[in-house]
Parts: structure tokens; C-alpha cells; sequence
């Protein structure tokens, strides 16, 4: 939009003449397009993404053998349990375990780790199997001790 230059009435760009006084408009040029958003622009730094190697020996692939990282969070809150509910020196066994299961996954061993994980169950199922056994002696004592009046 442009004002006449005779009457100042606001006119289209493509309007030869003024529809309130008549005058003849020069022809304008087009306004100018806004400047391009340096946003919306492509990156030249920016690199295509190399190939991925297809062939039989190709590549590198660390975790083929290996599958995926074992979980920590069910051998954690087992030993948890046990530390609290049943044993307290076998709680902490499995804990002490299970870290070394997380580091040996952060250090890309995931054997290891499984193996540390399976010890750390091992480790908490004796230690509630015995906190069971003790409890299966103790309880029966107790209440020959109080038929006894003791």
C-alpha cells in the first residue's frame, strides 16, 4: 500500500490512477522481499552424515557379542531387601556386587557384569534362606521356652 501523492488517500501498488482525484500514479517499482532469515538457511559447514559400512567385515560394531547392558535396578533393590529384611551382611555383599556390575557396564564388559549380578542374587538368596532358617529355629525355642515358664 502507497499514499496518492495528491490527495494522500491510501491506493494499491497496481492502481494507475487515484480513485479519489484522478491523478495519474507513476509506476512503482515492486517492494523489495525481506531479508532471508539466517535461520531458515542451510549450514555450508555443515557435513552429510557418512556412509554406513553394509559388507560382511565392515565396520565396527562393539555390542554384536555382547547384546544389551544387563539391568542393575532388580539385583539393587534385592540387596536392598535383603540388607534391610533379612541379613544385613549379605545386603551389603550384594550391593557391593551390583556397583561392580555398574562399573563393569560402564567399562563395556557386560559379562563381567552379568556374572556380578547373578553373584549378588546368589549372595542374597543365602543370606534370606538363612535369615528363613534362623527364623524356623528361633520361633519354635520361643514358644517352648514359654510353655516351660520360662
Amino acid at each position: 500500500m502507497s499514499n496518492c501523492p495528491n490527495c494522500g488517500i491510501a491506493i494499491t501498488v497496481t492502481t494507475s490512477f487515484c480513485p479519489q482525484c484522478g491523478a495519474q500514479l507513476e509506476a512503482q517499482p515492486p517492494p523489495e522481499p525481506p531479508p532471508p532469515d539466517p535461520y531458515t538457511q542451510p549450514n555450508p559447514y555443515l557435513q552429510p552424515p557418512a556412509p554406513i559400512p553394509t559388507g560382511p567385515h565392515q565396520g565396527y560394531a562393539p555390542y554384536a557379542t555382547q547384546g544389551q547392558p544387563p539391568d542393575t535396578g532388580t539385583a539393587m533393590a534385592v540387596s536392598i531387601l535383603t540388607l534391610l529384611f533379612c541379613s544385613p551382611l549379605f545386603g551389603i555383599i550384594g550391593l557391593v556386587m551390583t556397583s561392580g556390575a555398574k562399573t563393569a557396564i560402564v567399562n563395556d564388559d557386560y559379562e563381567q557384569a552379568r556374572s556380578k549380578i547373578k553373584t549378588a542374587y546368589l549372595v542374597c538368596g543365602i543370606g534370606a534362606g538363612i535369615s528363613a532358617l534362623m527364623t524356623c529355629i528361633a520361633v519354635p525355642f520361643v514358644f517352648l521356652m514359654m510353655a516351660s515358664g520360662m
